[in-house]
C-alpha cells in the first residue's frame, strides 16, 4: 500500500486535495470518482505511512481556498492606472450601435406648407434618432395624398399572422411622387401614415398658407438605441470621472463600501 497525494474538482466546482492510503493510481482515482471528484494530479507520498489505515478513511486532508474578498479586489483595483482611451473607446462603440439601430427603423417627419404663390411644398426627412440626417425627399406643387398598404404574412404554430404596414405617398400633377422608405408597422408611434395623409389633404384644400409638422417613429428599435445610449453616456462619464483623482477614490470608496456589506453577508451565510 502507498500513500498518495491528490488535487481534484469537487462536485461545486472548488479545487479540494488530499491524501489516500491505496495499491495504486488508479485504486485513488476509482474512489474519488465515486465520491463525485475529478481528480487532476496523483503523486505518490515519498514517504511510507506507518501503517495501514482503514480503507473509511480515504481523505485526510481536503484544502479548499477561499474566494478572495471583494475588498482585496476592489482595492488592488484602484491601485492600478486607469485607461481612458478605452473608455472612450467602448462608449463610442455603443454611441455608434444605437446610431446604427435607429438608422434600420429611422424617424420620420413630414413637413408640409402652403406657400403665399398658392402651391403646397412638402419635405420628407429621414432621421437616425431623430437627430442625425439619413435621407431626405422634397416635392413642390403636391396636388395628391394617398396612404400606400403592404400586406404580408408568416406561420406561427398551427395558424398564419397577417401584418400590415402603411406609408404616406405625395404626389405632384407631373405624376412624380415621394415617400418614406420605411414603412408603419405595429410598433409605430406618433402620427400614423392615416393622420399624415388627412393633415396633409386638408392643407392642399385649404387655402389659407400655414404649415404643418408630423413625425412617426418605432418604439422597438428606439428603446434598443436609448439603452445602447445610456450605456454608452454611463461609460463616458466614467472614463471622465477615472481622470480626476479626487473623483475616482470618491468612487472606488463607494464601491469598497458595498464590497465590505457583500463580504460580510457571505461570511455569515457560510457559518
Amino acid at each position: 500500500m502507498t500513500n498518495f497525494r491528490w488535487e481534484g474538482r469537487g462536485p461545486n466546482g472548488r479545487e479540494t486535495a488530499g491524501e489516500m492510503v491505496a495499491p495504486s493510481k488508479d485504486q485513488v482515482v476509482e474512489r474519488l470518482r465515486g465520491q463525485r471528484i475529478l481528480v487532476t494530479k496523483v503523486t505518490a507520498d515519498s514517504t511510507e505511512p506507518s501503517g495501514l489505515e482503514p480503507a473509511s478513511a480515504e481523505i485526510v486532508e481536503a484544502r479548499v481556498p477561499e474566494p478572495p474578498s471583494l475588498v482585496a479586489i476592489v482595492r488592488e483595483g484602484a491601485t492600478k492606472p486607469s485607461h481612458p482611451f478605452q473608455g472612450l473607446l467602448i462608449s463610442g462603440a455603443f454611441t455608434l450601435a444605437a446610431l446604427l439601430v435607429g438608422s434600420l427603423a429611422p424617424i420620420v417627419v413630414c413637413q408640409c406648407e402652403r406657400v403665399p404663390e398658392g402651391r403646397v411644398d412638402c419635405a420628407i426627412k429621414e432621421r437616425s434618432l431623430g437627430v442625425v440626417p439619413l435621407r431626405q425627399q422634397s416635392l413642390v406643387g403636391v396636388t395628391t395624398v394617398e396612404t400606400e398598404v403592404q400586406r404580408s404574412s408568416e406561420t406561427r404554430g398551427n395558424s398564419r399572422v397577417g401584418t400590415t404596414e402603411s406609408r404616406v405617398v405625395l404626389g405632384d400633377s407631373l405624376g412624380n411622387t415621394v415617400r418614406p422608405y420605411a414603412w408603419e408597422g405595429s410598433s409605430a408611434f406618433g402620427a400614423s401614415a392615416g393622420d399624415m395623409r388627412a393633415a396633409i389633404a386638408d392643407l392642399i384644400r385649404d387655402s389659407a398658407p400655414r404649415r404643418i409638422s408630423l413625425w412617426q417613429g418605432h418604439w422597438v428599435p428606439l428603446l434598443l438605441a436609448a439603452l445602447c445610449l445610456l450605456i454608452g453616456g454611463l461609460m463616458f462619464v466614467a472614463t471622465v470621472l477615472s481622470l480626476f483623482r479626487g473623483s475616482r477614490s470618491w468612487v472606488y470608496g463607494q464601491v469598497e463600501a458595498l464590497a465590505e456589506e457583500s463580504d460580510r453577508r457571505r461570511k455569515h451565510e457560510g457559518r
